[in-house]
């Protein structure tokens, strides 16, 4: 059982890399940077801390990620989610 929980964890990292683990994501010009599958303020907070800063800019916004469609390409809503976090 252990062993399948580890292989879950690879996966979906796995899948955050590739853009392709459904849920929200931050958008900071053209990377995307996984946050959370559900609205979660506190993990948009830690992946904040780790993109944005005086440096790199204060401008993104946040996508989500329905799943692939039939083809395997990303279905993105393309619609600004930030209100759902605030």
């Amino acid at each position: 059982m252990r062993i399948t929980s580890q292989l879950r964890r690879v996966t979906e990292r796995e899948q955050e890399r590739a853009g392709t683990r459904p849920g929200y994501y931050l958008v900071k010009g053209d990377a995307r940077h996984f946050i959370s599958e559900s609205v979660n303020p506190a993990a948009l907070t830690r992946v904040a801390d780790k993109v944005l800063s005086d440096r790199a800019g204060w401008d993104y916004w946040i996508d989500y990620l329905q799943g692939l469609d039939i083809h395997r390409n990303p279905h993105w809503s393309n619609v600004d989610q930030s209100d759902r976090f605030i």
